[in-house]
C-alpha cells in the first residue's frame, strides 16, 4: 500500500465513487465500501509474492519418471488489469521432469498466487511458464490458460460475449523443439476435459 494512504481514505474513495454512480445507500450497501476493499485485498494477495511463489517451487523429489506429468483444469481467479473485474481461468500446465518433481498440489498453489494480481491473460500464461521453467528446470514445459473475462459480457457495448472465452498457449524447452510433445500435452488437456475439444 502507497505510503501516507490509509484504508479509511480508500474507504471514503469507495463511498465517493457510489455516489458518483447514483448507489443509493440502505442496509444493502452501507457497508460495500469496506467489503470492496476486503475483496480486492483478497484477489490481489499475489503481488510482490515472488519469493513466497520461489519457496513453493524450491521442494522438489528425486524421481527416475521421465514421461509427461500433467495438472489441470487449474481454477483460478484474477482480475482484469484494464477494469478490475473478475476473471476467470482454466490453467493447464504439463512438463518433463529432469531428474526431480515437485508435488502436485505446490503446483496449483504457486499458479493460483501467480494469478492473485491484476494483469492481462497473455502475461499471465508467459509468467506461468517461465516461473517454472526458471525453478523446476524441466526439460520442458506447456501452459494452456482458457479465460472467461466478465469485462467482455457484463459491460453495456451492445455485444453479447457472454459464451466466449479466450486462449492462450506458452511452450518451453521440448515443448517448443518437438511437436510430440506438444501434441501429447494437447491430448492430456483434452482428457482431462473429458476428451471435449479444447
Amino acid at each position: 500500500m502507497a505510503k501516507n494512504i490509509t484504508e479509511k481514505d480508500i474507504i471514503n474513495n469507495i463511498k465517493d465513487l457510489m455516489s458518483f454512480l447514483g448507489i443509493i445507500v440502505d442496509e444493502n450497501t452501507k457497508e460495500t465500501p469496506q467489503r470492496m476493499v476486503k475483496a480486492l485485498q483478497e484477489m490481489c494477495c499475489g503481488i510482490n509474492k515472488e519469493k513466497e511463489i520461489k519457496d513453493i517451487l524450491s521442494v522438489t523429489f528425486p524421481t527416475k519418471y521421465t514421461g509427461m506429468i500433467s495438472q489441470g483444469a487449474i481454477n483460478i481467479h484474477s482480475l482484469c488489469a484494464h477494469h478490475l473485474l473478475p476473471v476467470i481461468y482454466d490453467v493447464f500446465i504439463g512438463y518433463i521432469p529432469k531428474k526431480r518433481v515437485i508435488g502436485f498440489g505446490k503446483i496449483s498453489k504457486a499458479t493460483a498466487l501467480l494469478g492473485a494480481r491484476p494483469q492481462n491473460q497473455e502475461d499471465f500464461t508467459q509468467d506461468i511458464a517461465d516461473t517454472f521453467k526458471n525453478n523446476l528446470k524441466p526439460y520442458g514445459i506447456g501452459v494452456l490458460v482458457i479465460g472467461r473475462h466478465s469485462c467482455m459480457f457484463c459491460r453495456s457495448n451492445g455485444v453479447n460475449h457472454q459464451n466466449a472465452f479466450n486462449i492462450t498457449s506458452a511452450v518451453r524447452g521440448s515443448f517448443r523443439k518437438n511437436n510430440a510433445t506438444k501434441e501429447e500435452f494437447l491430448n492430456n488437456i483434452n482428457l482431462s476435459r473429458g476428451k471435449q475439444n479444447i
